[in-house]
C-alpha cells in the first residue's frame, strides 16, 4: 500500500519503508523542508526504519538536498535504522562523489540491489 504526501511517495515493501520523491526537482528550500519535513514525522512515528529511498524521477537535486539527506541519515542512524540510496542519475551521483557523500551513503543502482543490501 503507498501513500502520497505533499512531496513524497511512501510505501511499505516487506519491512522496508520506501521513498520516492513526487518531484523531479528538488532544489527550492520549500520543497527541501516539506521534504525533511514528512521524513522526519515518519522517523518519529516510526523509529528504527530500514528505508529505501529511490531517486528514480529525480532529475536536479540541489546542494541543500544533499545536506538534509545528511542530517536526516544522522538521524536514522541514531534509531537504529539503516538508510539506502539508489536509482540516482550519473549527473546527480557525481555531486555525491564531489562532496564525498559517496563514502557516507550506501548507493545502489537498482532497487533490487538496494533491497538485497539491507
Amino acid at each position: 500500500m503507498s501513500q502520497e504526501l505533499s512531496r513524497l511517495i511512501v510505501s511499505f515493501q516487506e519491512d522496508v519503508l520506501v521513498v520516492e520523491f513526487a518531484d523531479r526537482r528538488i532544489v527550492d528550500y520549500d520543497a527541501i523542508a516539506a521534504i525533511s519535513q514528512q521524513l522526519s514525522d515518519l522517523l518519529e512515528q516510526n523509529p528504527g526504519l530500514r528505508i529505501l529511498i529511490n531517486f528514480a524521477g529525480v532529475q536536479q537535486m540541489s546542494s541543500s538536498a544533499l545536506g538534509f539527506l545528511v542530517s536526516f541519515a544522522k538521524k536514522l542512524h541514531a534509531t537504529g535504522g539503516q538508510l539506502k540510496l539508489c536509482n540516482i542519475l550519473p549527473h546527480i551521483y557525481q555531486a555525491f562523489v564531489i562532496t564525498r557523500l559517496h563514502r557516507v551513503f550506501e548507493v545502489h543502482d537498482s532497487t533490487h540491489a538496494a533491497f538485497a543490501a539491507f
